[in-house]
């Protein structure tokens, strides 16, 4: 008997014990991993294309609560941010800090198929995964919305009809605590099934504010549901609700050490306050002393309906998906003691998506005697989304109202006033059209061409408005109301050559084009600065690649050699325009990116499998004149040299038929920068950090305790860091990764 287990690239599957056979050839082997990667289900290796998948076992073996793990299972990812609200995710160097409603994200979020254009609410929960397929390099000719760096798609376990259930409780050290469940059955037999998911959690954050004693803590409530009607073999449809809660009692992060003082403090207070704010504040990483230890609080929920015709010459698929978000935040700027700057922001949007899809299926329409595989499909995208971001300067700050006289001579006065108060508002309706499409054709049994093409038009209109409490002084000399209306437009194909060498070694080549939108500034204090929107991207990829199952199926090796032509990317920065701070985007000219990606999996014995990752990436600035100097030659940020990730899984069979599985995991990255100046304190240097996690599955099939340990080393490396120009008193601040976290947990299904 030759019984196969479960395996995918990140090697978290259990392998089972099983016997071997008469000549001493292994019984054992990796299994084929199906994906939907080309909206058709397909071995992974059978993908021309950068493609990894995780499964619901993958994932429930490594205890992933968001997908920030994401980047110690893949030496290519970064996923981070200053909050829940702030998220950040690069593939290959390629990604944004840009957060708010005025630009699109690089890396597509994708739930079910769905695109969210907030995407933090898709990287704070999972809940009730099947799988999790992250593709890399441009996609467009397959996804409803355009995505530049790549896409991480979700996809979530859908009703069954059988009935079947999982609870889940874990806890650990930090006041971490989860409780979640599922449930899932025939409700009309055959014909009308249900599933509903449900979670709750909550840890006690990164930092402690020792003035009020909170914490920056996530308490996360979730819960979908999604009801699945076949009411012939022909027809399918589903419609799935599903509301997320985050709330932060504090956002903290700790400021920088800066040579002049922390985001321009008043001349009036002494260097030697300001310096021992910075030192009592950074003698305890995780405990600092805040003016105000601020609030997140994240409300968001999902309606769609998906239907589904599967006929004899094509497939159809509709889904229709409406996403409303609304979220309040404030925070400590400049995260000190002193009242300096603070930052309250306001958001809500609402999008809507429609999407047609037609697929080919075998011996269908223009299959060609099944030669040719197609997709092709129109989408629909609209954002309504308004955002209001007050800054109040308060009396430690150069910009309060007392330092105004001073500054004018006498000839502005604000009496009273303890805090200058800038505040810009922001309405952006975002409308996104599309066409495209993608078919592959076999030219001989073992030479494939594909030939990919998208069309994308996109429309912004927007109302900016500035509003201040002390007019003729900076920030915000004057109140002011603006608007524009901005235009994009794109064409990008996609080629692919893929040749079958044997059975077992596949090669490709794929030459392809993605594009992202321009946008609008965020939180400026200037007519002008409002109206100075900025370019959209374009990206070239060049791509040749490996993918090879060896050793009996029992190693699978997979590579990948790049080169990104980048241009006109999008960078972020807080700089200094008239001696006020201004969050500004800008174009970069040209950047060259090449990049090597190795992938091995092994499975060395029935119960022992290992795992390896490596990747290698040349990313800078070939040109770039910055508002502020030219930054040609430096080095892209979050785009490490070097980056590998190693682990193993070792299965253990009882004498009751239990089982008990060992899991390790080590992922290390080259140092690398948070910003394009690459400055001194923006640079993380390389780390490594350590998972380890243990699980008894006993005997009954239907119990499961773990323990685990995340970051077991307790290694301190950073998540983010802003930085600030020196005319406003230089430093900034940084937000460091969680420290070590362990903790238990047991699992029932039924």
């Amino acid at each position: 008997m030759n019984l196969k287990q479960r395996f995918t690239p990140l090697a978290l599957a259990i392998t089972a014990s099983l016997p071997v056979a008469a000549n001493d050839s292994p019984s054992f082997a990796l299994e084929e991993v199906v994906v939907t990667a080309q909206k058709r289900a397909e071995s992974l290796q059978e993908v021309p294309a950068a493609v990894s998948a995780f499964g619901a076992e993958d994932i429930e073996n490594a205890g992933w609560g968001d997908i920030n793990q994401l980047q110690h299972a893949m030496p290519s990812v970064a996923v981070g941010g200053e909050s829940a609200s702030r998220p950040y995710v690069f593939i290959r160097g390629i990604g944004t800090r840009k957060f708010d409603i005025g630009a699109d994200g690089s890396v597509g979020i994708f739930v079910d198929e769905i695109f969210n254009a907030r995407f933090s609410s898709t990287l704070t929960g999972i809940l009730d995964l099947e799988r999790i397929e992250v593709l890399k390099g441009p996609q467009g000719t397959l996804y409803g919305r355009n995505t530049i760096g790549g896409a991480i798609s979700m996809y979530t376990k859908q009703p069954s009809n059988e009935f079947e259930g999982k609870l889940k409780a874990a806890t650990g050290n930090d006041g971490y605590y989860l409780l979640s469940g599922s449930a899932s059955g025939a409700l009309v037999e055959d014909k009308l099934m249900g599933r509903i998911s449900l979670a709750s959690s909550d840890e006690d954050g990164v930092y402690k504010d020792t003035a009020s004693g909170k914490t920056d803590n996530n308490r996360s409530k979730s819960a979908r549901f999604t009801l699945l009607a076949t009411p012939t073999d022909e027809l399918e449809f589903s419609l799935t609700g599903e509301l997320n809660k985050i709330k932060s009692d504090a956002v903290l992060t700790e400021p920088l050490t800066a040579d002049t003082g922390i985001v321009a403090v008043s001349p009036l207070i002494p260097a030697a306050t300001v310096a021992a704010e910075v030192a009592d504040n950074q003698s305890d990483r995780y405990s600092n002393a805040f003016t105000d230890p601020g609030y997140l609080e994240r409300d968001n929920n999902l309606l769609a309906f998906k239907a589904k015709w599967m006929g004899d010459s094509f497939d159809f698929t509709a889904i229709t998906s409406r996403t409303e978000e609304d979220y309040q935040e404030g925070r400590d700027f400049d995260g000190s003691a002193l009242d300096i700057w603070n930052h309250y922001i306001d958001q809500d949007s609402t999008q809507y998506s429609q999407e047609f899809r037609f697929s080919s299926v075998d011996g269908g329409a223009f299959t060609f005697d099944d030669k040719l595989q197609w997709v092709t499909g129109i989408y629909y995208f609209t954002d309504d989304a308004y955002r209001s971001d007050s800054l109040p300067f308060g009396p430690d700050s150069a910009l309060s109202p007392a330092m105004a006289a001073i500054v004018s001579g006498g000839a502005l006065s604000f009496p009273g006033l303890t805090y200058n108060v800038s505040t810009s508002v922001v309405e952006i309706e975002t409308t996104s059209y599309a066409v495209y499409g993608q078919a592959t054709y076999a030219i001989t049994p073992d030479l494939g061409l594909t030939l990919g093409l998208r069309y994308t038009d996109d429309k912004k209109e927007f109302t900016y408005s500035g509003r201040t409490n002390t007019p003729g002084y900076a920030p915000g000399a004057t109140n002011f109301d603006v608007g524009d209306t901005l235009n994009f437009s794109s064409t990008d194909p996609r080629i692919t050559l893929d040749y079958q060498v044997t059975d077992d070694v596949m090669v490709y080549a794929t030459y392809a084009t993605g594009y992202k939108s321009g946008g609008v500034q965020f939180s400026v204090n200037s007519a002008e600065a409002a109206q100075e929107s900025f370019d959209e991207e374009s990206l070239t990829m060049y791509e040749v690649g490996l993918k090879s199952m060896l050793w009996n199926q029992r190693l699978q090796l997979n590579a990948a050699l790049y080169r990104y032509n980048y241009e006109d990317q999008q960078v972020q920065s807080i700089i200094s325009v008239n001696g006020s701070p201004t969050a500004i985007t800008q174009n970069a000219g040209k950047s060259n990116m090449n990049g090597l990606e190795v992938d091995v999996v092994a499975m060395l014995t029935q119960n022992l499998t290992m795992e390896f990752g490596y990747t290698y990436q040349d990313a800078e600035f070939d040109e770039f004149s910055s508002i502020d100097g030219d930054r040609a030659g430096n080095k892209m940020a979050y785009a490490p040299e070097h980056a590998a990730n190693i682990g193993f899984n070792y299965l253990i069979p009882l004498a009751d038929g239990g089982e008990v599985t060992l899991q390790g995991q080590y992922s290390w990255k080259d140092d690398y920068y948070f910003d394009f100046d690459n400055s001194e304190e923006a640079l993380q240097e390389s780390y490594g950090v350590v998972n380890l996690s243990a699980w008894w599955d006993l005997a009954d099939g239907k119990t499961r305790l773990r323990a685990f340990c995340n970051n077991c080393g307790d290694e301190e490396y950073l998540n983010n860091v802003t930085t600030f120009p020196d005319s406003l008193g230089g430093g900034g601040r940084q937000s460091w990764a969680a420290p070590r976290r362990y903790g238990v947990e047991v699992t029932y299904n039924f």
